[in-house]
């Protein structure tokens, strides 16, 4: 059946013979019109993927996907009334985490339709992340990969990813387990240092690049956990800083202390 196009203007003034079914647009999505009332027509992802999912919903509002609600002994973080009021105060992020969750799903579709026999296990990790990078439009710590892809094969249970000039192969009776993560405001700095602090060893070192503004709000945690800040450079506006672990730990009233200021923070 041919599709005919149909102005909002024609079926106010009734010069539409067709049968359509309209649903009113809400004030977010008058930017989906243009003049005239023509409905503009929904960009669609390419194929490999390119377009960034913000693109793809103008409105800005992103699929919620599948809710399953609670039941039997989970019910009371239905009824409960803390619940609910903790429910409301997320709300807040959930459209972001609906917009990476988008992305991931767009991104695995693509991925398993090019993973073949054969395939070189770095080309698959490269691919892969290229394309969460395109499609989350990648910006420092505010939007991009969650962590490095991990593609572990057949008695490697978890958490194997390629090296640089990594060989390795897809043959065709490996049993291979995908995992990569993306996000949308999910990592602060706090949350990436405390990440830091769990996998690095004392007298061990790493780098962080990013605009000066956040390298000083680095510097500043790891000064206060006194660690060595090795170097600090800025250029055209970016920064690098080095920094190496220390022995030191918080003594049980300093933790208290620290803790007690926090919570201050918050109220």
């Amino acid at each position: 059946m041919a599709m005919t196009k149909v102005f909002f203007s024609d079926l106010k003034s009734g010069r539409c013979s067709s049968v359509v079914e309209a649903r009113l647009l809400r004030f977010w999505e008058a930017k989906n019109v243009k003049r005239g009332g023509e409905l503009m027509k929904k960009t669609q992802q390419t194929k490999p993927p390119t377009i960034p999912v913000v693109k793809l919903f103008p409105s800005g509002e992103f699929p919620e996907g599948e809710i399953q609600q609670y039941k039997d002994d989970n019910l009371w973080r239905t009824t409960s009334e803390e619940k609910r009021d903790l429910e409301r105060l997320e709300k807040l992020i959930y459209n972001s985490v609906r917009q990476a969750a988008e992305v991931h799903r767009q991104v695995r579709k693509y991925v398993r339709s090019i993973v073949k026999t054969g395939i070189l296990m770095t080309d698959i990790c490269e691919t892969l992340e290229d394309t969460v990078r395109k499609l989350i439009s990648e910006n420092g710590l505010k939007a991009g990969i969650a962590f490095p892809t991990g593609c572990s094969v057949n008695w490697v249970a978890a958490h194997w990813t390629p090296n640089s000039g990594d060989n390795t192969v897809l043959q065709y009776d490996d049993v291979m387990k995908v995992d990569f993560g993306t996000h949308i405001d999910a990592l602060s700095h706090i949350g990436v240092m405390a990440e830091v602090d769990r996998i690095l060893r004392p007298q061990e070192t790493f780098i962080v690049s990013d605009d000066m503004e956040k390298i000083g709000e680095i510097e500043k945690m790891v000064e206060s956990l006194k660690w060595n800040v090795r170097m600090t450079r800025s250029r055209y506006g970016g920064g690098v800083i080095s920094v190496q672990k220390s022995w030191w730990r918080p003594t049980e009233v300093e933790t208290i202390t620290s803790a007690i200021a926090s919570e201050r923070e918050l109220v």
